[in-house]
C-alpha cells in the first residue's frame, strides 16, 4: 500500500463525502494504491452512517467506530493502528485541511524527510481563537521544551517508521504534534492557507482546550515540579531575608514593629504555596496510578472494509 490517510471524525457528518472525494481526486493523480481511514470517535450527529455509505461505494475506504468517545488523538492512533501504506496522512475532517496540499507534501518528503506538516500562513478562525491556539502552544513549548508551532497542527504526511515509532509510545495521554516532534526524525514544512470550516463549530472550548494543555503537561513533563521547587526557593530566600532583617533591627534599634496583619498573610500565603505544592505531586501520582492500571485508549466496536 502506498498511500494510508487518516481522519479522525467528530461533529462533521456533511463534510465526510466532499472530503473523501477531494482525497481520492488527488491522490488518484498519482496512484490507485492507497486507502482512506475515517474513525469515528463515537459523534452523536450521524457520522458513522455516512462512513458506511461511502464505505459501500468505495471499497478503498474504510471505516472504525470507536465504542465511546475517546478524543481527538486517541482517534487518530485508532486510525493509525489500522494504516497499511508505506506514506501516512493524517488531517482534519472539517475540510480546514485542504486535501489539494497532499502532494505537495508528499513531493516534500521525497527530499529525505520522514515527517513533512503543513504550516498554515493564514487561519480563517476568530481572533479569540487564534489566540486560544497561541497560548496553548506557548504553554506547552515552555513547559514541555520541545519546538512547538501554533502555526502547525496535525496536518502532514509521515513515514511508517515514524508512525510504527510513535505506536510504541505508551503514554496514556497522547498528543500527536508532541509525540511526533519528541521522536525526532527528519522533518520539514510547506506553507498552505487554511479553509473556513465547512460545517459546524470546533469542539475545543477554552476550557477544554486549557484541560489538555493540563493533562499534557502533567503527562508528559517534569517540569511543573521545577517550577514548584524554584517557587519554594524564592519563597524561602524571601522569609530568610525577612528574618534576617528584623533580627538586625532588634540589635541595631532595639525594637521590631508587630503586626498581626503581615504576619496572617505570611502564613496564608505560605500554606498556599504548600498546598499548591502538594497538589501538584497529588496530580503526578494520579497520572502515575492512570499508567500504571495500561488501559487502552480506545477500543473499536466495528471495522469496515478491511
Amino acid at each position: 500500500m502506498k498511500f494510508s490517510v487518516v481522519i479522525p471524525v467528530y461533529k462533521a457528518p456533511e463534510t465526510l463525502a466532499p472530503l473523501h472525494l477531494k482525497i481520492s481526486e488527488e491522490l488518484s493523480k498519482v496512484t490507485s494504491d492507497y486507502e482512506i481511514i475515517f474513525v469515528n470517535d463515537a459523534c452523536p450527529l450521524g457520522s458513522w452512517n455516512q462512513i458506511q455509505r461511502i464505505c459501500k461505494l468505495d471499497s478503498r475506504t474504510k471505516g472504525v467506530n470507536l465504542v465511546r468517545n475517546f478524543g481527538q488523538h486517541p482517534a487518530i492512533f485508532a486510525g493509525l493502528k489500522s494504516a497499511t501504506g508505506d506514506w501516512i496522512f493524517v488531517l482534519d475532517c472539517d475540510l480546514q485541511d485542504d486535501p489539494k496540499y497532499m502532494l505537495a507534501l508528499y513531493e516534500k518528503a521525497l527530499e529525505g524527510y520522514d515527517v513533512v506538516l503543513a504550516k498554515r500562513s493564514e487561519r480563517k478562525e476568530s481572533r479569540c481563537k487564534k489566540l486560544q491556539s497561541w497560548l496553548f502552544y506557548k504553554v506547552l513549548k515552555i513547559v514541555l521544551d520541545v519546538k512547538m508551532d501554533h502555526q502547525i497542527a496535525n496536518f502532514g504526511i509521515y513515514s511508517k517508521n515514524t508512525i510504527d515509532a510513535s505506536m510504541l509510545m505508551g503514554d496514556r495521554i497522547r498528543f500527536f504534534p508532541y509525540l511526533i516532534s519528541w521522536l525526532g526524525f527528519p522533518t520539514a514544512s510547506v506553507v498552505v492557507s487554511q479553509d473556513s470550516r465547512y460545517e459546524g463549530v470546533s469542539s475545543y472550548s477554552f476550557t477544554r482546550a486549557l484541560k489538555l494543555a493540563f493533562d499534557i503537561a502533567i503527562s508528559s513533563s517534569n517540569r511543573p515540579l521545577f517550577f514548584s521547587v524554584i517557587v519554594g526557593a524564592i519563597c524561602a530566600g524571601i522569609s530568610f531575608t525577612l528574618g534576617l532583617y528584623f533580627i538586625i533591627r532588634y540589635f541595631t534599634l532595639g525594637y521590631v514593629p508587630s503586626g498581626w496583619t503581615s504576619l496572617s498573610v505570611t502564613v496564608l500565603f505560605s500554606t498556599g504555596l504548600i498546598l499548591l505544592n502538594l497538589g501538584i505531586l497529588g496530580l503526578y501520582l494520579a497520572r502515575t496510578y492512570d499508567q500504571t492500571k495500561q488501559r487502552p485508549i480506545f477500543l473499536i466496536e466495528k471495522r469496515i472494509n478491511f
